[in-house]
């Protein structure tokens, strides 16, 4: 994936901000469903991720429309993937 394409902004010309998308979800998991634990450690398996329902390694857009929010553990077991889950 190209650094252009990670860091490409949303439909309306503003970047994807993963607060924003916490916040849309609640800060639970489309994965799992379950809260993620903001206030952990960076690396806790409940903290927080943003996740591209389809990669941006398939394909897939940096739009609010594409994100997720995701705990680690789930984000990380999910790779890149599609989510079947959706």
């Amino acid at each position: 994936v190209s650094y252009a394409k990670r860091f490409a902004v949303a439909d309306n010309g503003k970047p994807v901000v993963a607060q924003e998308v916490f916040a849309r979800d609640g800060y639970r998991c489309g994965l799992c469903g379950r809260k993620t634990l903001p206030q952990t450690e960076l690396l806790h398996p409940r903290h927080p991720t943003v996740d591209h329902v389809i990669p941006l390694s398939r394909g897939g857009e940096d739009t609010m429309e594409n994100c997720q929010t995701a705990c680690r553990q789930c984000n990380g077991a999910k790779g890149n993937r599609v989510s079947t889950l959706l």
